[in-house]
């Protein structure tokens, strides 16, 4: 086996006393040359036959991002270049090229692409990358020149909405009205060796949708990339509906949305053999208004003290603003991976919310509302280190630690007010400035892989969590009573996962998964009001929990034709939490000290049955059906203590059975492709859900259930070469509403939504084209009685245009490349004539000198010896007959006179001169100088010799 450095360092061909002797001779015996595949008996294009091989396998690891080993095969120049290990390819040699023996898996250690990494490359595929080479290696002519592509796609819409807006703009993210903008710009700049310059961008106004994105990136040199986005989150001011209050679902009246903004700089170094490192910095910040699914009581005005129903709709105010600075650092060294990943967060967050407490029927203002106020600043300081080595190929094995600071302090204000008369001065609630909290996490784990062995792999990681939590602070109730706080949280997890895969039953693979986990946690909590008063609200808890988590996970995939496959997994997944309170005491004389709720809980139990099959069909080529069904059962089991509530009322002690959760999904998907011009495809999907509480009796909360069905179809049509009918319709409906029979309150929710796009696009050339879109939307939800329900039709128009040009190769000259200038027509026609004149003149001067050198020589003379007289030239050189043929046969020491050829030469070179007079000569008279001076020159030296 030829050990890869010894390989890569062997010369094409070996000079040895001036006889050429070839390398693979050199190597000898040592070759693993009849192991190879035989090459290619056929002619390869790189773009069709190898680029698909090395985009499949190889630019993962060997592009222009990173490449390891410092190996780049995007481009020729890198390619031929070689990297840590030397040369990699020989061109017209590849029995000797170290990529042949790399992705044949001759070199141990050295196999491409790695085992486990991704798929190995066939017999087949080997022979065409040794027929590439033994043909030269050469790329797509066109692979590596200079290139500039563009898109630009305005586009512009117009949207009309009947009935509710906002509930159209929370669905589409679409605002009603005229909408406009670019929806795609876009340059791409290919330079040489990778070098790439991009820009992309949108802008979409009134939805206040856009985005911009600008790149460099240079293989071996660094990257920089900055960018900006932005859009816009819309969401409804729509309440709930009670048929009993006799009023339509109450509103807001405003209009509510989130605006969601990103602005990123990153910089990275990517020099050969060096680290990896890229430096960052993000700017976020969300700011606007939300709905809120906690809704205020609306009270009847009759019958006199009837209870509330929750249904007037609430809103919350954010403005949060986020920076983070990152550093991430990669390096590969001895096989070895190494990553570094640094993350600081410095957020303030600020909300204020508003809700309902008390609004009369048939109001549209709450008669009472509170407002709550919080502040919130952390910084999160975090660090990741991870490494990764293929210690054999069977064995990969990885590791990685992280670090995590968070520091925070928070406060709010509480208080009530009076929608109806703001004059009136709010009552002041709790209020704080000083909370703290500190927070520390250590996470370490260690993964291995291993196999494939025969068929079978294996898998195996571990993974250990240490967080320390600590936090108090200091707030007055109702603005004047001192109070204190306190809580610490210590927690340590750990959780092992292993798998195992089997893949050599014929057609079949198994799989088997396992996954525990077991936390531990010890919780303080204490509170002390400080009124003078023994209350339930001064309490001291010390809680510690032990959490068993297991999840096991089976399954198989079998295909016993190659038009039919199947699917199937088994899941279950058991969580038992144990809860030791050992102590709980509080301050209370209505019950006997030590009911803080939930401290009478003692375990909870928590078991899921999950399992799927799928059925895959292609009874024909251009037809493939899935059909899925997926079960998901749980139940819930809690274990509580003797407890006595505040009015006296004693709970025995025990186990109970206390909910359950059942879903059963159905997936229909079919695609199908009648000819070659039309396309279809649908998903249906069907969901069953149920979820049951039996803590309670029935007639106080039913049973939640009902089904959800969806539809997501498309249908493409080529009408022809330059046109295509495309539409998307998709579909949704919810039949969850039911009463509640003990409260008389409608759960739940039932709707249908409907959407369709349909349109043309028309190719007006090869880089334009144009799409015309209609647009038709409906809502309907009739547990709120109409009060969503909208209707909206839309036009929608936009124009693409799609060019590249590549620049043209610069003409070389003696080795140089030389610029091009732009001449005028005029100053061309100019220095065209010069040129025409400068070389007649020369050419009557080098038939001059012919003469002179001639001039009363005989034919057997020595400066004209090689003349030969045939008997048609015994004449002189002045006889016009003679001139042309003795021109012809004229050999002089150190000249060579002017032929047909000789005169194109100069002609070109005379066009090459021009532009050298235009770049470095800026009047007439430097140009003519340097005429003189290029054709003189050679004059003289000619003369000279």
């Amino acid at each position: 086996m030829i050990p890869h450095e010894r390989l890569s360092s062997l010369p094409r061909q070996a000079m040895i006393g001036g006889t050429v002797v070839a390398a693979s001779l050199a190597i000898g015996q040592d070759t693993n040359l009849p192991q190879l595949p035989a090459a290619a008996d056929h002619t390869i294009s790189f773009k069709e036959d190898v680029l698909p091989i090395l985009e499949g396998h190889c630019f993962q690891c060997h592009g222009d991002e990173r490449p390891k080993s410092g190996f780049n095969l995007r481009h020729r120049e890198t390619a031929l270049k070689g990297g840590d290990h030397g040369e990699d390819i020989i061109p017209g040699d590849s029995a000797n090229s170290p990529l042949i023996h790399y992705v044949a898996y001759l070199e141990e250690d050295m196999e491409m692409p790695p085992i486990g990494k991704a798929e190995r490359l066939t017999s087949q595929q080997v022979a065409t990358l040794r027929a590439w080479i033994d043909q030269g290696a050469a790329w797509d002519a066109r692979e590596d020149d200079s290139s500039l592509q563009y898109i630009f796609e305005p586009t512009i819409g117009y949207v009309t909405v009947s009935g509710d807006e906002r509930k159209f703009r929370e669905h589409w993210w679409q605002d009603d009205g005229f909408t406009g903008g670019i929806a795609e710009l876009s340059l791409k700049d290919q330079l040489k060796e990778g070098t790439r310059v991009e820009l992309h961008s949108r802008s979409i106004f009134q939805t206040e949708d856009h985005e911009i994105e600008l790149s460099f990136r240079k293989p071996d040199l660094g990257i920089i990339q900055f960018g900006y986005d932005q859009f816009r989150r819309y969401y409804d001011d729509t309440g709930g509906y009670y048929e009993a209050l006799g009023q339509d679902a109450p509103s807001l009246n405003r209009d509510l949305y989130l605006d969601n903004r990103r602005a990123w700089i990153d910089v990275g170094l990517t020099l050969p053999n060096w680290p990896t490192i890229v430096l960052g910095y993000e700017y976020q910040h969300r700011d606007g208004e939300k709905s809120m699914i906690h809704q205020g009581l609306v009270f009847p005005t009759s019958p006199p003290g009837a209870a509330g129903k929750g249904i007037f709709p609430s809103s919350k105010h954010i403005n949060e603003e986020t920076h983070i600075i990152k550093l991430d650092v990669q390096h590969e060294q001895s096989s070895w991976q190494f990553e570094n990943s640094f993350r600081g967060e410095f957020t303030e967050f600020e909300t204020r919310r508003e809700t309902a407490d008390f609004v009369d029927a048939g109001s549209t203002v709450p008669a009472s509302a509170t407002r709550v106020e919080e502040d919130y600043d952390h910084f999160n300081g975090a660090n990741t280190i991870y490494a990764e080595k293929q210690v054999k190929p069977w064995w990969l094995l990885s590791g990685g630690y992280l670090f995590s600071d968070l520091s925070a302090d928070a406060g709010f204000n509480l208080e009530t007010f009076l929608p109806a008369d703001l004059s009136a001065a709010p009552f002041q609630g709790d209020i704080s400035r000083g909370i703290i909290l500190d927070r520390d996490s250590h996470v370490i784990n260690v993964n291995s892989l291993f196999g494939p062995w025969d068929g079978l792999s294996f898998f195996a990681g571990v993974q250990n969590d240490w967080t320390s939590q600590s936090g108090d602070g200091d707030l007055l109730l109702f603005g004047t009573i001192p109070t204190r706080l306190g809580s610490n949280l210590d927690q340590i997890t750990t959780e092992e996962n292993f798998g195992l895969r089997y893949t050599k039953l014929r057609n079949t693979v198994v799989y088997a998964d396992a996954k525990f986990q077991q936390v531990d946690i010890g919780q303080k909590e204490n509170q002390f009001v400080d009124d003078g008063f023994p209350a339930d609200n001064d309490f001291m808890r010390d809680t510690n929990a032990t959490i068993d988590h297991k999840e096991y996970r089976t399954g198989l995939t079998y295909s016993p034709w190659r038009w039919a496959s199947i699917d199937a997994w088994h899941r279950r997944r058991l969580r038992q939490n144990d809860y030791n309170h050992a102590l709980d005491t509080d301050l209370g004389t209505f019950a006997p000290p030590g009911n803080g709720f939930s401290a009478f809980i003692r375990s909870r139990n928590v078991d899921t049955d999950d399992f799927q099959v799928k059925l895959t069909l292609r009874p024909a080529s251009r037809v493939r059906t899935t059909l899925s069904y997926r079960l998901t059962a749980t139940d819930y089991d809690i274990a509580t203590d003797p407890v006595v509530d505040v009015f006296g009322t004693a709970f025995s002690a025990g186990r109970s059975h206390s909910g359950n959760y059942d879903a059963h999904i159905y997936t229909l998907s079919n695609t199908i492709q009648p000819s070659q011009r039309i396309r279809l495809t649908g998903t249906t999907t069907i969901s069953d859900l149920r979820t049951v509480s039996e803590l309670t009796d029935s007639t106080l909360l039913a049973p939640y259930e009902g089904q959800i069905y969806t539809f997501l179809g498309t249908a493409n049509v080529i009408v022809n070469k330059t046109l295509t009918w495309d539409t998307t319709y998709s579909f949704s409906k919810a039949d969850f509403r039911q009463n509640d029979t003990g409260l008389n309150l409608p759960l739940g929710i039932d709707y249908d939504r409907h959407g369709v796009i349909t349109g043309f696009s028309q190719q007006l050339n090869d880089t334009s084209s144009l799409r015309l879109h209609y647009g038709f939307f409906k809502y309907d939800e009739p547990s709120l009685v109409e009060a969503n329900d909208y209707t909206a039709y839309g036009l929608f128009a936009t124009f693409r245009r799609s060019f590249q040009w590549r620049l043209p190769t610069p003409r070389k000259r003696h080795g140089n490349r030389l610029p091009t200038f732009p001449i005028q027509k005029w100053n061309y026609r100019r220095i065209r004539a010069k040129s025409w004149i400068a070389s007649s003149f020369w050419k009557k001067l080098m038939n001059l000198k012919l003469l002179i050198v001639n001039w009363g020589k005989t034919d057997n003379q020595p400066p004209i010896e090689r003349f030969k007289n045939d008997g048609h030239h015994r004449r002189s050189p002045f006889g016009n007959d003679d001139w042309t043929r003795t021109q012809r046969r004229l050999r002089l020491p150190g000249f060579r006179p002017t032929t047909r050829c000789e005169h194109r030469r100069l002609r070109w070179t005379s066009r090459t001169g021009r532009r050298i007079w235009m770049a470095r000569q800026a009047s007439r008279i430097n140009r003519l100088r340097h005429c003189r001076r290029v054709w003189g020159g050679r004059l003289l030296h000619s003369l000279g010799r």
